[in-house]
């Protein structure tokens, strides 16, 4: 019972990112689409965002074993740019709809926990867009072109991610 386990062990949320999320080819159809409603875009990179909840007791082997579990190349990080080298801009983070679980967060939670990472509690992927050159009003101007209302949520700040893990009262907190 994870409800337990949750009251005993406060959870926490931590990010990781993993490599290019799209091919070269599909970036740059997804830049051109971007340039057509904000031209001061000159940019764009897209990442896998894995967002998971862990218990108090998460520790670097965790870490690790989750990076073996996703494919290698995970890294954790804060939110903000600097964690992707070379880019510079504005993050728009994309989420599983705020509310619901994701058919690929029941899947995945389940075989990393069977795979020994008792302490992760959810596993949720998402992606973060990273626009150059842009200004703070082109995140709102593309952003039907970056999520699915009907399926995801769009950020502008990290910490927004937070209602995707809430729980009847009590949600984990971000690293600071």
């Amino acid at each position: 019972d994870t409800r337990m386990t949750h009251a005993t062990n406060p959870s926490r949320i931590m990010l990781y990112r993993g490599g290019d999320a799209l091919s070269a080819f599909r970036r740059d159809k997804l830049l051109a689409e971007i340039r057509a409603a904000a031209p001061g875009v000159a940019s764009l990179a897209v990442f896998p965002v894995y967002i998971a909840e862990v218990d108090a007791a998460w520790s670097a082997d965790d870490e690790r074993r989750l990076g073996q579990l996703l494919g290698g190349g995970i890294a954790p990080f804060g939110g903000g740019i600097a964690p992707f080298a070379g880019v510079t801009g504005i993050a728009v983070y994309v989420s599983p709809r705020l509310g619901t679980i994701s058919p690929w967060s029941s899947k995945a939670t389940e075989i990393m926990r069977l795979c020994d990472l008792e302490r992760l509690q959810r596993l949720e992927m998402g992606r973060v867009h990273v626009l150059g050159g842009g200004g703070p009003g082109d995140a709102a101007a593309v952003a039907s072109l970056l999520h699915d209302r009907m399926t995801e949520s769009g950020f502008c700040v990290r910490g927004d991610l937070r209602p995707l893990f809430s729980h009847q009262g009590r949600g984990g907190s971000f690293p600071q």
